[in-house]
């Protein structure tokens, strides 16, 4: 028979051992594809063998395909050209932005599972053992919901080519051979870039993914350790001492969470803030080039695709940050919930405490000074904004 809790059903005929690392097991199986997550092998032949094909492959599409992308914006014969290769370049270069600054934190993210894994062996009930695997579900879906619109873009991409009258690539791109001369070279780099771009949309997708994951799962165990406060003195049959006690594993729970948030806070700091800045930057240009150019209706479907692309990479970020803040306020409500009125003074005490650290709610800042919250993201929308009304003006005076 399968567990239930709180009127969730677990998909499994035992109680499941509760894994909160669970939820980056895409990333991560990701991320040895591409060479940050060496196997634990010994210094044989396939350790080299993973060695070479961890440079290769980063050789190949964290550099020389970037590049690509990055030096046609420098030979842009006119300003709406320029802003038609900026909307693509500018998330391309961020993305490999963000994946080296992934390089430097991974031995911080790696600390963070240990944390977590400690918090979850003290969940005490199915109840907080649902609440876990409930986020973990919705961190792997969101994983594919990405995965499947990098996808959508793509698949529009050609359909671009496809009704195109010239021969055109999927994105704009500088090969240093002539590829529209004849079909062969044409075909040939057609099917390289598709490549690359297929690779480089497992690097964008494992960058805009892993913070989002990370943060759910901190505000799941806010949300266990709310329910577990709340509860606290209104069981039958509990002494004050047990009720004391209770108190102090859920204060040790809660100092493990802010550790935790404090990691993070270094782990994905400078992540956010390039995110916010890639994201104003191309929505501006991208609307510049919408807005003046003339586009077949293949185009617009598919610009409009790059714009849901853009806005959604930010907002699952600011959105899984504003989950934690809820959930630290909600801690804050719990805390008052608990039958504080019938416990002792040694237990009003350490409550008092717990309250008073709780009130002041973590959250992850970008670059040291921009809170991520979702007011950031139409923040983000205004930046972009005024950046398309100074471009616009721009290209009147042109």
């Amino acid at each position: 028979m399968a567990c239930t809790a709180t009127g969730l059903e677990f998909p499994y005929r035992m109680c499941p051992t509760v894994d909160s690392t669970r939820a980056m097991d895409y990333h991560w199986l990701l991320w040895r594809y591409m060479g940050l997550n060496p196997p634990n092998l010994d210094d044989g032949l396939l350790m080299r063998l993973y060695n070479v094909h961890r440079i290769v492959w980063n050789f190949l599409f964290a550099v020389c395909f970037p590049l690509t992308i990055l030096i046609n914006c420098f030979v842009s014969e006119s300003f709406m050209e320029l802003c038609e290769n900026l909307f693509v370049a500018l998330p391309d270069s961020f993305a490999i932005i963000k994946y080296a600054n992934l390089w430097r934190v991974r031995g911080q993210l790696k600390q963070v599972h240990q944390i977590l894994r400690r918090l979850d062996g003290r969940l005490h009930t199915l109840e907080e053992q649902a609440i876990i695997l409930s986020a973990e579900r919705q961190c792997k879906r969101i994983f594919k919901a990405v995965i499947i619109l990098f996808t959508e873009i793509l698949f529009n991409a050609g359909l671009v080519v496809y009704w195109s009258p010239t021969r055109q690539l999927l994105f704009p791109s500088w090969f240093p051979w002539n590829w529209w001369e004849t079909r062969q070279r044409f075909m040939a780099t057609l099917l390289l870039q598709l490549v690359g771009l297929l690779m480089h949309a497992l690097i964008v997708a494992g960058n805009d993914t892993n913070p989002q994951a990370y943060l759910t799962m901190v505000a799941a165990h806010i949300k266990a350790l709310s329910m577990r406060i709340s509860s606290l003195g209104h069981e039958v049959g509990q002494s004050q001492e047990q009720v004391y006690l209770s108190l102090r594993d859920c204060i040790e729970d809660h100092i493990i969470i802010l550790e935790l948030m404090d990691t993070l806070d270094k782990s994905l700091s400078l992540a956010c803030f390039f995110q916010f800045f890639c994201t104003a930057m191309s929505q501006c240009a991208l609307g510049v080039f919408i807005f003046y150019i003339d586009l077949s209706p293949s185009k617009t479907v598919f610009l409009l695709f790059m714009f849901l692309a853009l806005t959604m990479e930010t907002l699952i970020i600011c959105y899984a940050a504003e989950l934690v803040f809820y959930e630290g306020e909600q801690l804050t409500i719990a805390i008052y919930s608990c039958n504080w009125v019938d416990q002792h003074l040694k237990f009003r005490r350490a409550l008092l405490l717990m309250l008073q650290r709780s009130q002041k709610i973590r959250v992850v800042v970008a670059a040291n000074f921009i809170p991520v919250r979702m007011a950031t993201l139409l923040a983000v929308f205004r930046g972009a904004y005024s950046m398309f009304t100074l471009l616009r003006n721009v290209n009147m005076r042109e």
